[in-house]
């Protein structure tokens, strides 16, 4: 393996490096996952990636409980099982406001 991108990749997975450097390593389609996995990125570089992203980065931008919350449960519906292994589930069941029930309950109002 490359020793640049060793450490690139070691500075990606680092939880202190600056949100502007996570934001130009994403750009990167290499460290895209590693950016996604990193809890203290940028609810603006996550969003970025979602939109672009394959299922892989997807799937670890579900798993990442730094995600927005909206992207959190539009990723859920189609990638449930990764959704529940989320930690901010666990937050989101304690509380009265709770996305997932608030979701569900938009989604049988449309139906």
């Amino acid at each position: 393996m490359n020793n640049d991108l060793l450490t690139l990749q070691q500075e990606t997975i680092d939880e202190n490096t600056s949100l502007k450097r996570l934001e130009e390593l994403a750009d990167i389609s290499e460290l895209a996952h590693l950016v996604a996995q990193n809890v203290n990125c940028s609810p603006e570089t996550l969003t970025q990636l979602a939109e672009n992203a394959n299922e892989n980065i997807l799937k670890t931008l579900v798993s990442n409980p730094s995600t927005p919350t909206e992207i959190l449960i539009k990723l859920g519906v189609k990638l449930p099982q990764e959704l529940v292994k989320n930690s901010i589930i666990d937050l989101w069941l304690l509380e009265d406001d709770n996305p997932l029930y608030s979701y569900n309950q938009c989604s049988v109002a449309v139906s």
